[in-house]
């Protein structure tokens, strides 16, 4: 997700989900995605290899790993 400007404000994904029902129950459906979302996005540029990726990925412990390109 990103605001008007173009800068990356969150990422949603099912895990977001599935830990709003778990907080929040059936009520999930209806809440806004600002309130699910993950805020503090880990991300790498487009230059990175796999292997400097991997080592982003293993040092947060997470399993999606956004990639931003800083040219566009």
């Amino acid at each position: 997700m990103v605001d008007s400007d173009g800068t990356l404000i969150g990422v949603l994904s099912e895990r977001d989900i599935s830990r709003g029902l778990g907080k929040h129950g059936q009520k999930v459906a209806d809440m806004c995605i600002g309130d699910l979302m993950t805020g503090d996005v880990i991300t790498c540029d487009l230059d990175r290899n796999a292997s400097a990726a991997l080592e982003i990925m293993l040092a947060h412990n997470i399993r999606h790993l956004l990639v931003l390109d800083d040219k566009g």
